[in-house]
Order: structure tokens, then sequence, then C-alpha cells
């Protein structure tokens, strides 16, 4: 038990030699405000997912390109046509690394700002810790060097396929707390959508994937 965090091993992380202490860890974050909500009246809230194009039953999809099932075009730093506390849930797997670094406090808010009271974050990033250390391995052929390379900084496959940001536990703990959500936990998989969250491409995970509550 480090600063408030529970610490435990991820399966699977000696596959490929590689020593990678990736780790789970829960911890509360205080932001001042009571946790405990008052009563409010029953309504029909909507499940937003981020950057999808998988079409699933309950869920509408936000993504900055006109695509099949996509319910609403738009950017998540910008979620004006949403009004406070309208979403039960908002998913992002390999988004919020798009975001430029100025404006990924502000893209946190307006994704606070829209989910109801108590609502869920499930947010998915490539973990730079453990591509750090896999970029690193001196096993690590120079073909295994140049996709990780690829993970870290985007495809770049079009004018959207870019990272801006190297997302770490830490460093998502910090902003979301900033944000103003009261808890975060991490945890190996959604088991939500066929997506990025659960790229294994060396028998590992090799993202991040939180859950974050209002």
């Amino acid at each position: 038990m480090i600063d408030g965090f529970y610490y435990g091993n991820l399966p699977g992380l000696q596959h490929y030699g590689l020593d990678i202490n990736c780790q789970t860890r829960t911890k509360q974050l205080s932001n001042g405000i009571g946790l405990k909500a008052g009563k409010q009246k029953q309504r029909r809230l909507m499940k937003l997912h981020i950057g999808g194009e998988e079409a699933k039953e309950g869920w509408k999809i936000l993504n900055i390109q006109n695509k099949p099932h996509v319910d609403f075009i738009g950017n998540v730093s910008d979620l004006s046509q949403f009004g406070d506390q309208t979403i039960d849930e908002i998913y992002a797997s390999h988004v919020i690394e798009h975001v430029p670094e100025k404006m990924v406090l502000q893209t946190l808010k307006g994704i606070h700002r829209v989910l109801k009271s108590r609502g869920k974050f499930y947010v998915s990033v490539p973990d730079l810790d453990i591509l750090c250390q896999m970029f690193m391995h001196p096993a690590a052929k120079p073909a295994v060097k140049w996709q990780v390379m690829r993970i870290m900084f985007g495809g770049q496959l079009d004018a959207h396929d870019y990272h801006y940001v190297g997302w770490n536990q830490v460093f998502m703990w910090d902003f979301l707390k900033l944000a103003g959500f009261s808890s975060a936990e991490r945890v190996e998989s959604f088991g939500m959508f066929n997506d990025t969250s659960e790229y294994k491409p060396y028998g590992f995970p090799i993202s991040l994937n939180v859950i974050a509550t209002k």
C-alpha cells in the first residue's frame, strides 16, 4: 500500500520475456465534494461511445468522422451538443491520446459535465510505461520497436490519427481528479467492445483501462 493505492500484478506480463511491472491500483480521488447524492427524478439517459464504430444495443456513437452507425458527428473536446448530466455512461477507447495537451483538462471536464451523478467513464489509452519498457527491452527486434513507436505516436493514417500525449496511471489519475471525478479503478478489460482496449500484440495488454466515477 503506497500513497493510498492498492498494487497488484496483472497476468501474462512475463510473455515475450519482458519483466514488466504493470500494476493495478484503485484510489478515491477526493475533490472536496460530498458523494451522497440526493434523490433524483428517474429519467431515461443515454450511453455514449466516443470514437466508436461498432453498433451495440443501448449505445449511441459520437465520432469525428461520418461513418456507418455514427449517431452524432463531433469532437470529444466539444460536447456542447449534450446537456448537463444527460449521459449514463461514456466509453472512449484510444481517443484521449488524440487530444492536444492544452485541451486535455477541458476535455475531461466536459465529459464530467455531461455524465449523470455517479455516472461511469470508461477510458482506455496506450500505457506509456508498458510501451517504454517494451521499446527498451534488449530482446525487442527492430520490427517490434517500430510497432511500439507507432502505438506511442499514432498510426498517422489520416489527419486524426496522431497522438499528442503519452499516458500512464499517474498522469491519468491526476487529470481525472482535476476534472472532478470522485474515484478511478484500473481494470485489465472492460469486456464491452472488441477494440484496441483489448489489444495484446505480444500476449499481454498494452493499454491502460480505467473506470472513473463522477
